[in-house]
């Protein structure tokens, strides 16, 4: 259920972003332990702490460690490209179940 809930968020996210004014153009904001990096400024600072919240959740009850990256560009290079550079970068994921997830948004 709490996966379900935590999908729920991020779509509702991703489709009605929120915005924030107090974070600098063009300079990463990573907050929560570098869970949350919030470059593309979708977020607020509500939004990011209940997806850090389901985050944490997740990864104390099950195991599994997600990260969120919001982008303003993907500067021309292919998502799947840049998602799997950053994660592996992260090492996301417990060694022995490769569960590790990244969200971009861009």
């Amino acid at each position: 259920m709490r996966i379900l809930t935590f999908i729920a968020v991020l779509s509702v996210l991703s489709i009605s972003p929120g915005c924030n004014s107090n974070k600098t153009e063009g300079v990463a904001k990573v907050t929560k332990e570098h869970r949350i990096m919030d470059d593309g400024n979708l977020l607020t600072p509500e939004q990011e702490d209940t997806i850090y919240a389901l985050i944490q959740d997740l990864e104390t009850n099950i195991g599994s460690q997600i990260a969120v990256l919001t982008l303003e560009s993907l500067g021309g290079q292919p998502i799947n490209d840049l998602s799997l550079q950053i994660a592996n970068e992260m090492h996301l994921g417990r060694k022995d179940y490769d569960d590790g997830v990244l969200i971009i948004v861009a």
